[in-house]
């Protein structure tokens, strides 16, 4: 995905620029500096992988346990899912996982558990503030990969973000 995101139909645009991409998808984040160059007829770019880190606990579960977490702080939360079988328990995931995605639109949600029983409201500040942890180990990962490649922030021209959890407003 990466290499995709930067192969769109601008890439003229990209002659000798380096792209950051940022891949957070449903289970792990991925990282890639690209650069385009010239291939040696100069008819077309061909990119040149500068780095790339992968496999990057970051992103789409991880997120969601977080907000699970949040709400399961909330009195009568815990006991509700406690009192749950493994259905309930996978139907309470489910609106938790609509929650996040909720989240990247909206300021708060109202999370139910289970139709019919209480919901319980997060705030999008208390997410990031939820996901902050996780959200330093990937500003780390950015200036490893940066370190490896001798490369600073100024050096990027481009950045893609790409996957699901991109769209959390806090990884913006």
């Amino acid at each position: 995905a990466a290499w995709f995101a930067g192969m769109g139909p601008h890439t003229v645009a990209f002659a000798n620029e380096t792209v950051a991409v940022c891949d957070a998808g449903g289970g792990t984040t991925d990282l890639a500096l690209i650069q385009y160059v010239p291939s040696p007829d100069g008819r077309a770019l061909m990119p040149r992988v500068e780095l790339g880190l992968g496999g990057l606990a970051f992103a789409g579960e991880r997120l969601t346990d977080r907000l699970q977490e949040l709400v399961l702080r909330q009195p009568g939360a815990q006991e509700d899912w406690e009192g749950f079988d493994e259905d309930e328990r996978i139907t309470a995931r489910l609106a938790i996982e609509e929650a996040k995605r909720n989240l990247s639109e909206e300021d708060a949600v109202l999370i139910r558990l289970d139709p019919g029983r209480r919901a319980y409201s997060v705030r999008r500040k208390q997410f990031g503030g939820a996901i902050r942890s996780e959200l330093s180990d990937l500003a780390s990962a950015v200036q490893v990969m940066l370190q490896r490649a001798r490369l600073g922030a100024r050096d990027v021209h481009r950045l893609f973000l790409v996957g699901g959890s991109s769209l959390v407003p806090s990884v913006q």
